[in-house]
């Protein structure tokens, strides 16, 4: 989903720390606030520019800090007053727009601030810093994990906001907020289990089978099982230029390539820019232990993004399983 440009230039939360040898979050609550060039921790304060990543896992926000001439620290902390995930944004705009502001201050010569480049991610507004990597028509917002046409005589889709790696099996698709819940019952306890991620069609059903096997006895289950049923089976709203994509990935795990390379053609044929589809079918061909045109097509991958550490790390694995040296070490290299 696609966020307003307009930032708060201060959020106020509360926190407690959670530390590495404990699972639940102790101590009191503390307060906590997050600026335009600060984030302060109770009497402990950072500046943004020193903030290299932010995960989120529910009301945590995974810190970490590289702070120049010191060790990188990683701090947990557990949110509450506000949304996890607003604090998130906030960081992560307002540390890499720092960040990318620092990277451009360190170049000294003309050639080196010539080849300067920095792109607004249009999806979530975090500034990604591309200077490292060759030109190509699309680019990896590693925030929103986002893959973004940025060719200015390429129209992007209009739904390419919608579109990103599965959490569950890792294909580029369309995922969707999911929630997994359990309820059991052993005669002297009971409880709830549940767990948000998001996945693409495919693997709803499976886990919607699942958890309707699971919850059979419960009544309690039951319902919260049929309605993520349905909700997997109902039929797909219109996916613009990546129709046919879901059908295509699902021909794609079963190993039957035929059929899934005809749906990828034709997704090829409306979409001028698509490593999301070409790294769909590398790592189809990669698990058919078909290296070298697994290789070829994660290649194509990286034409189209020069930044998609996905299709980059499968394409090592590649170079690295078939022993081709030289190319690994000029992939490393870049």
């Amino acid at each position: 989903m696609t966020r307003s440009s307009a930032s708060p230039t201060s959020v106020r939360f509360r926190f407690r720390l959670v530390r590495a040898s404990e699972e639940a979050p102790s101590g009191r609550r503390h307060n906590g606030t997050a600026d335009e060039k600060s984030l302060q921790l109770g009497s402990e304060s950072w500046d943004l520019v020193d903030l290299a990543a932010v995960e989120q896992d529910g009301a945590r926000l995974l810190l970490l800090l590289q702070p120049s001439q010191q060790p990188p620290l990683t701090i947990t902390i557990s949110i509450s007053k506000i949304d996890p995930s607003d604090l998130k944004h906030h960081l992560d705009v307002q540390r890499t727009r720092l960040r990318a502001e620092h990277a451009r201050a360190q170049l000294t010569t003309p050639q080196e601030r010539a080849r300067f480049r920095q792109i607004v991610c249009p999806a979530c507004d975090v500034t990604v810093d591309l200077t490292p990597f060759p030109e190509t028509p699309q680019m990896l917002c590693p925030c929103c994990e986002t893959l973004v046409t940025i060719q200015s005589n390429v129209v992007p889709p209009e739904n390419e906001a919608d579109f990103r790696l599965c959490e569950t099996c890792g294909m580029f698709s369309r995922p969707r907020h999911f929630r997994s819940f359990y309820f059991y019952y052993l005669v002297v306890h009971s409880g709830i289990h549940t767990h948000r991620s998001k996945r693409c069609r495919g693997c709803m059903r499976s886990a919607s089978w699942k958890m309707l096997a699971g919850n059979f006895f419960f009544v309690i289950g039951v319902i919260p099982a049929l309605i993520q049923l349905t909700r997997a089976y109902r039929k797909e709203r219109d996916a613009g230029v990546y129709r046919g994509l879901e059908s295509a990935n699902q021909w794609a795990r079963r190993g039957k390539l035929t059929k899934a390379i005809e749906g990828y053609h034709e997704i090829l044929q409306r979409v001028p820019c698509a490593a999301g589809i070409y790294y769909n079918l590398g790592m189809a061909l990669y698990k058919q232990h078909d290296l070298a045109h697994a290789a070829s097509v994660l290649e194509l991958a990286l034409n189209d993004c020069a930044n998609y550490t996905p299709a980059c790390q499968l394409l090592e694995q590649c170079y690295r399983q078939s022993g081709d040296v030289e190319k690994l070490e000029t992939l490393q290299s870049h």
